[in-house]
């Protein structure tokens, strides 16, 4: 007779999801779990019940959030149809900035206004440009300053500065000092040329157009206008050496004239930067191009897949009746017209009077000199165009200069939209282009512009590299410590260096981003999902860090079953938690994420949350998660919730969504009645849920539910103080475990089970349901863990504790195993909490075995 088998033990420590088709033998370690919703695992070895979001934070009417970001402090929020919102106080009241701030694309489902904050300002990217806030109580603008135009200077007639027979150049600039006295100056105007040859020195006016922009608000501008040095004679150019001899503010004219009466001597002040000594004109501050994504690295703002504003040129060849039969002549008209359905459109007219701002009138010069009849009618047809208030479409520019030939004119669009316009003029004759011109931009997918150091609204034309395939889109660009991550459909891609120039270093062709939105940066890396699952991408390569979820992952990025994964899917980085979390549809109808995968780079395990959200943020000033949800999220027909994370770091946190309502039943009892409360659709109250009514303190845990026509029955699982009033009912967080088949490294044999230890590092529960099931028997048994207690009468030394003891931290509850699971080949345990202001701490199990046989019935 053989001597018993001496029982075995194995000790399970928790790891984490592990969803790949295999996990026998190595590929998944025992303890690994095959569901962990709504757990973290932020310590090794210990599995908890993550924290609720409060949904009581902000009700937002008839909208949904698409983005959220923080400036100085505060939240800010861009809904989906274009509202700019602000929680200026942080305390759940959002109030809306004037304007419309939509996505920069809207035929690209994964677009998304998304903003920096730098520069004491905030910066975001919009459809129509990129938009700055320098103060919570202001308003958004447009970022950077209008371009000077042109202008026109004549002499003064009274002896000044300007010696005889000697010319000087001039410079018109526009900016503003905003609310954190820094200055704003836009790109200097085209130079305007005095000539003196009156016979005696002289001083002079410059007469200059205002940009239609500053018109509308010239409070809010300065201009600064620039002198030269003069020429030695009339035949040598004046030189672009310039410092300042006036400034003041704008008015609301279409020009503005300006006596300049400075000697000499005494034009000392500020040198203009585009000089030869400074900057250079070609690093002219030109405003941000439209862009998809923005980000800031060493004190440069980067602006990726770009388009600049739509332009057409046109050059007039022949003015005034006298030069001609096919010269511009009173009665002739230029029409300008944008493209976009519902497009404006206006005329110019030509006449032989003055010009008229108010009418679209502009003078056609007839001296019979060709050159100065072409020079005063194509200056006069820009600064017509920019006076007219029938012109909403674009600002015009004389552009030639003082070594042109005269005529050239230049038009933009006033927004970067990507839609065209059309020149059409009824005398095809006196231009040098083709009639009709359509405008054209530069679109370049690949393309990243960076600003001037620490002036991120700077972007002058000629700062710009191009990364990749021309054919292939920048999707994001994530700033690391040291370089620049550039994710693109043809691979990923670094920028490095402090300083232009920027040095582009390939890291990986095979490496694709498939939804924009989840890149995020996490211990220095950009964490974001790949057509090889999701990916960290440091400075020299790309790793995988989804392995272990590759199944599910594989199966939730099949563009076949979630067509909507490029709108829906986004990520954040949680620093101070040390996570990633990459947010999912989990349906193809989903019109955001329901699910979120979260990854631990410390414990480098993953688990998943159930919430539905459509962004995120992790706001500073608290350290708290924020989520934005789309419409039909609360109550009402196109409302959504923002959510606030409970953060008390007490038993408080371990609840969600929570509704206010009446109670209509008075006393100490077990059954009361309330108001059936507004909840949102597909949502009903559930035993299981939490009822509390601070005005009394009483809580209980609601055991059933009948629900009436008004009203609603509660019976309750205790005996609590009630009076008529508010209540307010807590859904609880579902919390779900479940290894994987628990085998003791040894799935061929049999076993007899006898024992199992569940061991916690938390009991913040007072029950804990546990389903055991094996490979024999495939519905699980179910138990009730009553967590173990430290004291009790008789036990403790009198004084130490309170009165009949008290629930410990840690424990370990045994179970006998039920026989009927006893034998079998391996088991699966399954640990589910659904109370509202419980949590757990799982850390492993202490299994007791007995090999048997590998026979199977």
């Amino acid at each position: 007779m053989s001597a018993p088998q001496t029982p075995s033990s194995i000790q399970l420590a928790i790891h984490g999801l592990i969803l790949n088709p295999s996990t026998f033998g190595n590929n998944a370690p025992q303890g690994a779990l095959s569901v962990a919703d709504n757990v973290v695992i932020d310590r090794p070895s210990v599995v908890e019940t993550r924290r609720g979001f409060d949904n009581s934070f902000y009700t937002l009417p008839n909208d949904g959030a698409s983005n959220m970001f923080q400036y100085n402090n505060t939240k800010l929020m861009n809904t989906t149809d274009g509202d700019l919102h602000v929680d200026k106080l942080s305390n759940g009241v959002y109030t809306i900035y004037n304007g419309e701030y939509k996505v920069p694309n809207p035929s690209n489902l994964a677009s998304r206004v998304r903003g920096i904050e730098t520069n004491k300002n905030f910066y975001f990217i919009t459809e129509t440009g990129t938009y700055r806030l320098d103060n919570i109580n202001g308003q958004p603008r447009l970022a950077g300053s209008p371009p000077g135009l042109s202008g026109t200077g004549v002499t003064l007639g009274i002896a000044g500065f300007l010696a005889d027979t000697t010319a000087v150049a001039y410079r018109v600039v526009f900016g503003y000092r905003d609310f954190n006295s820094q200055l704003v100056l836009g790109a200097p105007s085209s130079r305007i040329i005095v000539e003196n040859n009156t016979g005696n020195s002289t001083n002079t006016t410059i007469t200059f157009q205002i940009p239609k922009e500053i018109q509308l608000a010239p409070t809010d501008y300065i201009f600064q206008l620039y002198r030269g040095n003069a020429s030695p004679n009339l035949i040598t150019a004046p030189d672009d050496e310039m410092s300042l001899v006036f400034e003041d503010v704008c008015t609301g004219t279409a020009t503005m004239s300006v006596d300049d009466i400075t000697p000499v001597a005494l034009a000392t002040g500020a040198a203009l930067y585009t000089n030869q000594g400074q900057d250079g004109i070609l690093q002219s501050n030109y405003r941000p191009p439209w862009a998809m994504d923005l980000c800031t690295f060493k004190q440069y703002a980067f602006y990726a897949n770009t388009r600049t504003l739509q332009t057409a040129a046109l050059t007039l060849i022949s003015s005034g009746a006298s030069n001609g039969p096919n010269a511009i002549i009173a009665g002739n008209t230029i029409t300008f017209t944008a493209t976009e359905f519902g497009g404006t459109s206006f005329i110019l007219n030509a006449v032989a009077t003055a010009n008229n701002y108010a009418l679209g009138q502009f003078n056609v010069s007839d001296t019979g000199n060709p050159g100065y009849d072409i020079q005063v009618t194509a200056s006069n047809i820009a600064l017509v165009a920019n006076a007219f208030a029938g012109n909403t479409l674009l600002t015009a520019y004389y552009t030639s200069n003082d070594t042109d030939l005269p005529g050239k004119l230049r038009f933009d669009r006033l927004s970067l939209v990507p839609d065209t316009f059309t020149i059409t003029s009824n005398n095809s004759l006196c231009w040098e282009q083709a009639i009709p011109i359509t405008s054209t931009n530069d679109a370049r997918p690949n393309r990243i512009y960076y600003s001037k150091f620490n002036q991120p609204e700077a972007v002058p034309v000629v700062n710009y590299m191009e990364v990749g395939s021309a054919n292939q889109p920048i999707r994001r660009i994530v700033p690391l410590r040291d370089g620049v991550m550039v994710l693109k459909d043809d691979g990923v891609f670094r920028i490095s260096n402090a300083a232009p120039p920027f040095t582009i270093t390939p890291i990986d062709y095979n490496v694709r981003i498939l939804a924009d939105n989840t890149a995020a940066e996490l211990d220095n890396k950009v964490f974001f999902l790949s057509d090889q699952g999701v990916v960290a991408l440091n400075d020299s390569d790309a790793q995988i860090m989804s392995f272990l979820l590759d199944k599910t992952i594989i199966e939730n990025t099949s563009p076949t079953l979630f067509p909507n994964l490029s709108a829906v899917a986004w990520g954040i980085a949680y620093q101070s938690a040390r996570k990633y979390i990459l947010a999912m549809p989990s349906d193809a109808t989903d019109n955001q994420s329901t699910q979120q995968y979260v990854y631990n780079h410390l414990t480098q395990v993953w688990t998943r949350w159930t919430l539905k959200a459509s962004c995120g943020l992790i706001f500073k000033l608290d350290s708290k998660m924020y989520l934005g949800s789309m419409q039909g999220s609360a109550p009402g027909v196109d409302n959504s919730y923002v959510y606030q994370e409970r953060k008390t770091f007490t038993t408080a946190d371990y609840a969600d969504d929570q509704f206010t309502t009446n109670n209509t039943t008075a006393g100490r009892v077990l059954t009361i009645v309330i108001a059936n409360p507004v909840l949102p659709a597909g949502m009903a109250v559930l035993p299981g849920w939490t009822i509390s009514q601070p005005a009394t303190s009483a809580i209980a845990d609601i055991v059933s539910v009948t629900v009436g026509v008004s009203f609603t029955t509660l019976v309750l699982d205790s005996y609590q103080d009630w009076v008529v009033g508010d209540v307010v009912i807590y859904k609880p967080i579902y919390s779900e475990v479940q290894t994987v088949q628990i085998d003791c490294q040894n799935p061929g044999m049999n076993k007899q089970f006898t024992e199992i230890i569940y061991i916690f590092t938390e009991q913040g529960f007072t029950e804990l349901t546990v389903g055991i099931s094996s490979n024999t028997i495939s519905n699980p048994y179910i138990d009730i863990l009553i967590p173990t207690n430290s004291g009790g009468w008789g036990i403790d030394p009198w004084g130490t504790s309170p009165w009949g003891g008290e629930q410990v931290v840690q424990g370990k509850i045994r179970r006998i195993i039920p026989q009927k699971i006893q034998r079998s080949g391996w088991l699966y345990i399954n640990i589910a909490n659904a109370k509202a202001f419980t949590q757990f701490g799982w850390s492993g199990l202490d299994i007791r075995y007995k090999l048997t046989s590998s026979r199977q019935k």
